[in-house]
């Protein structure tokens, strides 16, 4: 189990590893839009990040990584592993979660208990969540006399 604590540490590319990364890139023609539209590699931000030399998992590093490591198998060439303290080096927890000039803040507290057993039950609001106002059936698109309105029944 060492190994899945050890992914969840941040990491942070060297000038060295950096060089590495875009040589590569270089190498193998690959914009940041290629690596994104591979299915085992992070999302562009991520990916992002880990070109601005800022803090990312370990894990995603190695997927990053890995991408090359395929694009260099199917050329029938091998790419070395990144090596720890040359190529990468391990950042704090304290260091790591920077957002917008600020560390990233303790979840806030959580609002005080309601008093009865339902209230406790009844998850917790959601900003995305916009409710149940009419059912699936009752909203079908009825396009008639030229004009575009939802109706409860679909009309021919």
């Amino acid at each position: 189990m060492p190994n899945v604590q050890n992914n969840n540490r941040y990491v942070q590319l060297t000038e060295t590893g950096l060089g590495r990364l875009h040589s590569a890139r270089r190498k193998y023609r690959s914009t940041v839009e290629d690596i994104v539209g591979d299915i085992s590699t992070p999302s562009v931000n991520t990916i992002k990040r880990a070109l601005r030399q800022e803090p990312v998992f370990v894990s995603t590093l190695e997927r990053i990584w890995e991408y090359f490591q395929r694009c260099a198998e199917e050329k029938r060439e091998r790419l070395p592993f990144l090596i720890e303290g040359e190529d990468y080096l391990f950042v704090s927890d304290d260091l790591a979660p920077v957002k917008n000039g600020r560390k990233a803040k303790a979840e806030p507290a959580a609002p005080p208990a309601a008093k009865g057993w339902i209230s406790q039950q009844v998850p917790r609001p959601n900003r995305l969540f916009m409710g149940r106002r009419t059912s699936w059936t009752s909203c079908t698109p009825v396009f008639s006399r030229g004009q575009w309105r939802w109706s409860p029944i679909r009309r021919r």
